[in-house]
């Protein structure tokens, strides 16, 4: 028997195990916001927690491939490696089915109440560090196991990613529209670390023959690339695949409104589509490869002009329904359609990238499941900085639209740097060209998102009478910053001369007014004060700020010691000068006290609360306890 023959799986083995591999990569997606969710209970929901729990959640799922690629080299015997991955994937399981308890553990300890950065760093090490570790074991060894020859190893490697992915798309939409909904959150993770063992079972007992393929020469494709080149491509695909989803969840928040619908929407659209890329790469070549290039760099380019009239298109899709809830389900079907339509072309070619840049990876006999474990190491890594460091920090000094353009010019420039590798010159110079044109004409008119076109729930007289017309705000806008977690735009009303009529929106929606809602935000101040029996040194908080009136007004009543304001976003207090006279200057009083932060963490961490021996008042200020989205990748 030959040894090709002698390392066949059977026919009903071999569907098992991609079916297997499927089922995994929708249980990890289910860990993983169920566990993000457990997460923001001891972290906050802040941009500074969500950031923390994904780059985490990155560097495991890094280490991971990393150290399962080099398993792959160490033992040769499929069956038994195989055997090791079940034993992973019965950890993995294990870890679900207790985690209610281990999380129950750590949420009553010191370290839980200290409210630290390394506090927050060691929690979130504790927690999912080592399960994302052990699911970077997928990829690099059921590339080495699944293969019969040689000549298979590109095409089951591209099998074995985009079933894990599209797998990963089922389960976002399982865990976060259903399976949290219907049984919270310990149920599931019963339920699903369930199945995660009784699947690890069938890779524990499988009946694979013969050994891993090394004794063979690799396939090869030729090309120019060295390896270096690419792991480059990885690093940069997933850089830009996960700053470009994050940009995605804001944008379409801004253009439907900030729902729970809105981050398993555009998550699943990513995951299926980088899915589908590598489940439909069929021929491996440099020539594909630059084709992949080009539709990626178009369809972003579309989808980049289209954002200054989604806000529109979405709303004139909503107005033709009435308040039925079957209308509910197919507004939201059709968005989704929509959004998936300026998704998915770039998508598409973009889950083909790793698929062929394995292919092309010049490979050693003794290393291919190291190589591939590397591979996808590097691609998380991106992934990483690509979530900590375009999508956290440079949102700090720059707009989603700069991010959104340096993602195109950092694709480009990958572009480029294989057009040279392969010397097509007069192609480098279309790109440059491109980029040129690109920047020069490109601009988003922001309008719709500072005061949200969601809201809108009339047929507008402008509306239906061409495509590409943009609605214009009846409001000045005079603020408007992309946050960390919020767009905040505040706007005057031209309505009113004699006194300036100032809104502050948040995520577009409006969160109060300097005319409007003074009553109101007058009487959140007042009305608890009135209440108290006790008068001398108060220690006030206030959740939320909005315009921030309630806590200026009520750090001018007699007997307040100190205020405490909790607000999220820190671009919201960015704004606070632009109230300066309705607040009487709240954001130069001494006793006012603002933290940028989830008020959640905040009463957590302090013992500034209702249960302390000093006096002190839990006031909701102008605007409601705001959360933010958490990021997640799947690579």
């Amino acid at each position: 028997m030959s040894n090709s023959t002698a390392n066949k799986p059977c026919l009903i083995s071999k569907n098992i195990y991609f079916f297997v591999i499927f089922c995994t990569g929708a249980f990890s997606l289910v860990y993983q916001v169920i566990w993000q969710r457990y997460l923001s209970l001891l972290v906050g929901s802040e941009a500074r927690s969500s950031t923390l729990i994904v780059a985490v959640f990155l560097l495991g799922l890094a280490l991971g491939y990393y150290l399962f690629g080099l398993l792959s080299i160490k033992i040769k015997n499929k069956k038994q490696l195989l055997k090791y991955y079940g034993i992973v994937e019965l950890v993995t399981g294990l870890y679900a089915v207790l985690f209610s308890q281990y999380f129950n553990l750590l949420n009553n300890s010191a370290l839980a109440n200290m409210g630290t950065f390394a506090a927050d760093l060691t929690l979130t090490f504790l927690l999912i560090f080592p399960p994302t570790i052990l699911m970077g074991a997928t990829i690099p060894i059921m590339t080495c196991v699944l293969p019969d020859d040689n000549s298979s190893l590109n095409r089951k490697h591209a099998i074995i990613y985009g079933l894990n992915t599209v797998g990963a798309f089922l389960g976002v939409i399982a865990g976060s529209l259903y399976l949290m909904n219907q049984w919270g959150l310990a149920m599931p993770l019963l339920i699903v670390g369930g199945l995660n063992i009784l699947f690890s079972f069938i890779y524990i007992g499988n009946n694979l023959k013969g050994d891993v393929i090394k004794q063979d020469d690799m396939p090869t494709i030729k090309s120019s690339y060295s390896a270096l080149a690419i792991y480059l491509l990885a690093f940069i695909s997933g850089l830009t695949s996960i700053s470009l989803e994050i940009i995605w969840i804001r944008l379409w928040g801004l253009s439907i409104g900030s729902s729970y619908l809105v981050f398993p929407m555009v998550l699943s659209i990513f995951v299926l589509g980088l899915g589908i890329g590598s489940l439909t790469v069929k021929t491996i070549s440099t020539k594909k490869l630059r084709y992949y290039f080009l539709w990626i760099l178009g369809s972003l380019v579309i989808s980049f002009l289209a954002v200054s009239y989604l806000p529109a298109w979405t709303n004139q899709i909503r107005v033709l329904f009435d308040n039925k809830i079957i209308n509910f389900y197919l507004y939201h079907l059709i968005i989704y359609s929509l959004l998936a339509f300026f998704l998915l072309p770039f998508l598409i070619p973009m889950g083909r990238l790793l698929p062929t840049g394995y292919a092309l990876l010049p490979k050693v006999k003794e290393k291919f499941g190291l190589q591939c474990g590397l591979l996808y190491f590097f691609n998380t890594i991106g992934t990483f900085l690509g979530a900590v460091v375009l999508s956290y920090f440079l949102v700090e000094y720059a707009s989603m639209e700069t991010i959104f353009r340096i993602n195109i010019g950092l694709l480009s420039l990958l572009f480029i740097y294989f057009l040279a590798k392969d010397k097509k010159n007069s192609w480098i110079f279309l790109v440059i060209l491109f980029l040129v044109i690109f920047n020069f004409f490109g601009k988003w008119d922001r309008a719709n998102h500072a005061a949200g076109l969601f809201m809108n729930k009339e047929k507008l007289p402008t509306y239906f009478t061409g495509l590409f017309k943009i609605h214009p705000s009846k409001l000045d806008t005079i603020f408007f910053k992309d946050g960390k977690n919020t767009t905040v735009a505040v706007t005057k009303n031209p309505r009113f001369e004699k006194i300036p009529s100032l809104a502050i929106f948040v995520n577009g929606k409006p969160d109060s007014s300097t005319v409007k809602d003074y009553g109101t935000t007058s009487l959140l101040a007042a009305l608890p004060y009135l209440y108290l029996q006790e008068t001398d040194q108060l220690d006030m908080n206030v959740i939320g700020l909005g315009t921030g009136v309630t806590a200026g007004l009520i750090a001018k009543f007699d007997g307040v010691k100190s205020v405490d304001a909790v607000e999220i976003s820190e671009a919201v207090i960015d704004a606070l000068p632009l109230f300066a006279t309705e607040t009487m200057h709240m954001h130069n009083n001494p006793i006012i006290h603002i933290h940028a932060l989830d008020a959640f963490k905040f009463f957590r961490s302090t013992h500034k609360s209702m249960m302390s021996s000093r006096l002190s008042r839990q006031i909701h200020g102008s605007s409601a306890l705001k959360t933010s989205t958490h990021l997640t990748s799947t690579t």
